[in-house]
């Protein structure tokens, strides 16, 4: 069996084995051909054993791919995760994300900060914690019809948008579903067995005051335009031959996840006209800040700080959060596997992106989404070819 069919074999066993652990392997599968291999396993013993062989023979290889070896070495530290190890903090992150974790720079919280207060001004609200609770109460969605219309308006108007400003001829379709699950996530975008794409949408009590105007929008551009045509145009070049078949099997644990969430939580500062309303503006905004602000407080929690100091921390910025659903996110962000790594990407993708954007004129944006919607990059890869410098 040639290498690459040896990687697709022990990472389709491994999700099937981690199904009755509750725990995805594989978020996008965009080849589909997970019932050609037969392999299982009993244990994660097993599966390690395998892992570590894979990488030892990969590493051999004289065409090897630098994302791959990374994507076998991030596949091998989330196992010793899930098998309990206690692995340094920024060790771990850098295995698994690709990225040495950084506190983002007071100055640039406070200019994220500022937008999210001139979006508050534009809408005729103060920044406090009363003016926030009177936001959301004048803009809730009470239905879970208003949250789909909006999102499919949204949705509407973004897609053609941005398939025309790339040039890209792909049709986005997915199934719809509603959850009500006790986590951090509003939207959740993945694929079935047999590789259809599935948006589920949280409406549990801890996530459902945040399904006011402004969401929809924020997560059609997230969801839709970012994360479903980059994965789709993935899958067409996958078929083409252009990118390692590994890459056609996402998990949120691996380097990839660097350029997924990064432009799904950035696009606006990348496309050449706006999508979003007023509304839409400021959740974006507030969105990002909140984010890099987890950023800093998932290093607090992960280092010799309490929680209490990472929430009071994450308050002077934003004075609107609920103390219960914080304390429980960051106790997630220092003791889950995953959450541990997979949720600290979001707020430094997010600073990398928006300095990538700030450094490109029109063109120069348009050729770097084209590249990430082509190609399969890790952060060290994207850092060298775009020059960026470091926090």
């Amino acid at each position: 069996m040639k290498i690459m069919d040896q990687i697709l074999s022990v990472y389709y066993a491994w999700h099937r084995f981690e199904a009755g652990n509750q725990v995805d392997i594989i978020d996008f599968d965009l080849l589909g051909i997970g019932e050609s291999f037969k392999k299982t396993y009993r244990n994660r013993d097993e599966v390690k054993q395998d892992v570590i062989a894979l990488m030892e023979t990969y590493d051999r290889q004289t065409d090897k791919n630098a994302f791959v070896a990374e994507k076998l070495n991030a596949a091998f530290h989330f196992l010793c995760a899930l098998m309990g190890e206690n692995l340094q903090f920024h060790d771990y992150v850098a295995a698994t994300m690709g990225v040495q974790p950084a506190p983002i720079p007071e100055k640039r919280l406070r200019a994220e900060k500022a937008k999210a207060k001139d979006g508050m001004d534009r809408l005729g609200y103060g920044f406090s914690a009363d003016e926030f609770k009177r936001l959301e109460r004048e803009t809730i969605y009470t239905e879970k019809t208003e949250i789909i219309d909006s999102f499919r308006a949204a949705e509407e108007k973004a897609v053609p948008l941005v398939l025309g400003w790339l040039g890209l001829d792909i049709d986005p379709d997915y199934s719809i579903g509603f959850d009500k699950t006790d986590a951090f996530w509003m939207n959740f975008i993945n694929t079935d067995e047999h590789g259809n794409i599935r948006l589920r949408f949280n409406l549990h009590d801890s996530v459902r005051k945040k399904w006011r105007k402004g969401a929809p929008e924020f997560y059609a551009l997230h969801e839709i335009c970012c994360h479903a045509l980059q994965s789709l145009n993935w899958k067409k070049r996958l078929r083409q031959g252009n990118i390692d078949r590994i890459s056609g099997l996402t998990s949120v644990f691996t380097p990839e996840q660097f350029i997924s969430e990064g432009i799904a939580q950035t696009l606006y500062y990348f496309l050449p006209e706006n999508p979003l309303s007023d509304h839409g503006e400021l959740y974006l905004h507030a969105n990002n800040l909140y984010h890099m602000l987890l950023n800093n407080a998932h290093i607090m929690v992960n280092g010799n700080q309490s929680f209490e100091d990472a929430f009071e921390y994450i308050s002077n910025y934003l004075p609107n959060l609920d103390a219960d659903f914080m304390k429980k996110d960051l106790h997630n962000r220092a003791n889950d596997p995953l959450l541990r790594t997979y949720q600290y990407i979001y707020g430094i993708a997010s600073y990398y992106h928006q300095e990538i954007a700030a450094g490109l004129d029109d063109k120069g944006k348009r050729d770097y989404v084209v590249d990430i919607f082509h190609n399969v990059y890790s952060p060290g890869e994207i850092f060298s070819k775009y020059k960026i410098d470091l926090l």
